[in-house]
């Protein structure tokens, strides 16, 4: 999963995203694994949330409006992003779907890719 809360490495990044989210002390987390949930299936999740996050705060950092707010509004809409973010893969199909396995397996190549 991508991983902001390598500070000292964020900082020395390019990323924007990575860079406002340490400039503004905001984290993510993990999510949390599911009674009853594979490894396999809870590792797939992990990979869309983190997808899924990475994709919603992009799009915020890039906008015009974000970089006219203040501190606190920036950091508001950074977190509402991200609640955002882990909304939509909350309601995607269960992991049983065969939607959901297609939507992970096009995800795997660019979470490895990143890893490197």
């Amino acid at each position: 999963i991508w991983d902001p809360t390598i500070a000292t490495v964020a900082r020395d990044m390019s990323d924007q995203v990575l860079r406002e989210l340490v400039k503004h002390d905001v984290g993510i987390g993990w999510p949390q694994k599911r009674s009853g949930e594979s490894a396999e299936d809870f590792r797939a999740r992990t990979i869309v949330t983190g997808q899924s996050i990475r994709e919603r705060l992009t799009q915020v950092v890039e906008s015009p409006n974000y970089r006219d707010m203040d501190a606190e509004r920036q950091i508001g809409m950074l977190e509402d992003a991200i609640r955002a973010a882990r909304d939509r893969v909350r309601k995607m199909p269960q992991e049983s779907d065969e939607r959901y396995r297609m939507r992970i397996d096009r995800m795997r190549p660019r979470f490895q890719e990143g890893m490197r």
